[in-house]
């Protein structure tokens, strides 16, 4: 059984090849049609490039004492803040 879902990437992939204009098409979805063209899988990277400047250099150090900051930061600062503060934070960060 043909689903319009299919139907439609199908004229879109046919579409995008006599344009020529896209190079990639990655279908990240969960829906049930796209089992159907499931493609292979990509790996992805972050990369992060700092100028040889003086907020390169603070950029680099910030990302890489952020894990240890942050893990002195929830054994050491944390604990002692108050409740209220702690709350009006979590709202702030979406942490609830």
């Amino acid at each position: 059984m043909l689903r319009i879902g299919n139907l439609l990437v199908d004229l879109f992939i046919q579409w995008s090849r006599e344009d020529c204009t896209i190079n990639n098409i990655h279908l990240i979805t969960d829906a049930e049609w796209h089992v159907d063209w499931m493609q292979r899988a990509y790996d992805k990277s972050t990369i992060y490039i700092f100028n040889a400047t003086p907020a390169g250099l603070l950029g680099f150090i910030v990302l890489k004492s952020y894990p240890i900051l942050k893990k002195h930061h929830q054994v050491y600062i944390q604990p002692h803040r108050s409740q209220r503060r702690q709350e009006w934070i979590g709202r702030l960060f979406h942490e609830t």
